[in-house]
């Protein structure tokens, strides 16, 4: 594996930015007017629920495979993938208010299995995103750094020197400087994630980040914890 031109042709070349996410591009602007919209922000989690159906063809793109990362029983009756970007401030918000009440009443309760899968944006989200999949190996570690990355989403997101941030989150973490460096260089990953990011745009009908697919179905509108108690409480009663 080459370790030179890092930044350069692993973070450019071999990545094709296959889409824009719109309510995402400007997290640190987002972010200052954090208190006056909060609420308003939720709300866009809770509106009506349009379901679209995956087709038969294209239902193997949400079929759980090693790669992926679950959170809670392999057995739960009900599955919810979800695509986020690393570098959405919606993603994060998510991630901090309404993501810890849905693991404790959904997910810890063996009610449903979450497999969270990365939607490349740009070329920051597939810098963290390379680092992330280096965590995958134990879920307390991939949730820790995850959750750092989230948090600090500001701090390493807007700044031009974005990869060296990267790089210390990462060190502060315990990976060494040649670990980082391997993660980054990692062609699989990358290569991995743009196809991910492909299949779940075209194959998937995704148009925004965070995107939810509940028991196969894309929920258009977001989810709050009202929406996927009714989910799952039609799915037990169909079954």
């Amino acid at each position: 594996m080459e370790k030179n031109n890092l930044a350069v042709n692993l973070i450019k070349e071999p990545f094709v930015e296959p889409v824009r996410i719109g309510l995402c591009k400007r997290p640190n602007i987002l972010r200052k007017l954090r208190p006056a919209i909060l609420s308003a922000i939720l709300t866009l989690f809770s509106f009506s629920v349009l379901a679209l159906e995956i087709t038969s063809e294209n239902a193997k793109y949400l079929e759980i495979t090693k790669k992926d990362v679950v959170f809670g029983d392999r057995n739960a009756p009900n599955v919810v993938v979800e695509y986020f970007s690393l570098t959405c401030f919606h993603c994060a918000l998510f991630y901090e208010k309404l993501y810890p009440a849905i693991k404790n009443q959904f997910i810890d309760s063996g009610k449903v299995k979450w497999v969270k899968r990365l939607f490349i944006t740009d070329q920051r989200s597939m810098a963290g995103g390379l680092l992330l999949e280096c965590k995958k190996q134990n879920l307390d570690d991939y949730t820790k750094f995850l959750t750092i990355l989230l948090a600090k989403q500001e701090v390493w997101v807007t700044g031009k020197n974005y990869l060296e941030v990267l790089k210390n989150i990462a060190k502060l973490s315990g990976m060494s400087a040649e670990q980082i460096n391997q993660c980054l260089a990692n062609s699989e990953n990358s290569q991995m994630l743009t196809q991910q990011t492909m299949d779940a745009s075209k194959k998937l009908g995704m148009k925004a980040t965070p995107s939810f697919f509940f028991n196969g179905k894309l929920i258009t509108d977001g989810i709050t914890l009202e929406k996927l108690d009714s989910l799952v409480s039609k799915a037990q009663t169909s079954r």
